[in-house]
């Protein structure tokens, strides 16, 4: 049974406050079953292989024959390179559901920090996190789904925001979903006030400039 981060894995923990942390636990049942799926991808790569490479023969007196076997053995290397990459895939998803450590996703008013085991440890401070609805960008709405059409406030009341850090090209928010236990609006119902309180930091400090040029 893999470990617990907590006494109620499967509860997130919501402060009664705006500023209150939140923590949000990573979805390990969820790990070890995409553990599972790309370790029976392994295997049957695995098996493919041995079908391919098992009938070739490197001594063969005849030269047409080698030429055969070597075309063949070229031909088919994506398929052993597709075993390897899914096994190494499967044990590191099975290492995220068997992780010793506390892992999930812990945030607050000041920073994000996700802790993914085996996948890394990512600390964002606040006032670079960047979190906008689609009616908030400039990008064309028909390339962005039929979220975009929304209106505005059942944008911020049902969608999570696109978040970014910095200059980096990642997408947390990508990030915390592909991680987190529990369903998008379970994710988001969680981290609701912290991330209102990241997008009101960013805008006070524009408030402020614009105040002070009147």
């Amino acid at each position: 049974m893999p470990p617990t981060d907590d006494a109620v894995p499967d509860q997130m923990d919501v402060g009664p406050s705006e500023t209150e942390p939140v923590r949000v636990p990573v979805a390990r049942l969820g790990a070890v079953m995409r553990g599972a799926i790309r370790g029976s991808a392994a295997v049957a790569c695995a098996l493919l292989t041995a079908l391919i490479y098992r009938p070739l023969t490197w001594d063969h007196p005849d030269v047409g024959r080698l030429l055969v076997d070597g075309s063949i053995a070229i031909v088919a290397m994506p398929v052993p390179l597709l075993a390897l990459l899914a096994a190494v895939s499967s044990l590191r998803w099975f290492a995220l559901g068997l992780w010793p450590l506390k892992l999930g996703i812990h945030a607050d008013a000041r920073s994000l920090t996700l802790r993914f085991g085996p996948f890394g440890t990512r600390r964002y401070e606040a006032a670079g996190l960047r979190a906008v609805y689609p009616f908030e960008t400039d990008d064309d709405p028909a390339e962005m789904g039929f979220e975009a059409f929304l209106p505005p406030d059942q944008q911020e009341r049902t969608l999570m925001p696109h978040v970014t850090y910095g200059d980096e090209k990642v997408a947390v928010n990508d990030l915390i979903l592909r991680f987190a236990a529990g369903s998008e609006q379970e994710v988001l119902s969680a981290l609701r006030p912290v991330i209102q309180s990241w997008r009101q930091s960013r805008r006070e400090p524009s408030d402020a400039t614009n105040g002070s040029g009147v």
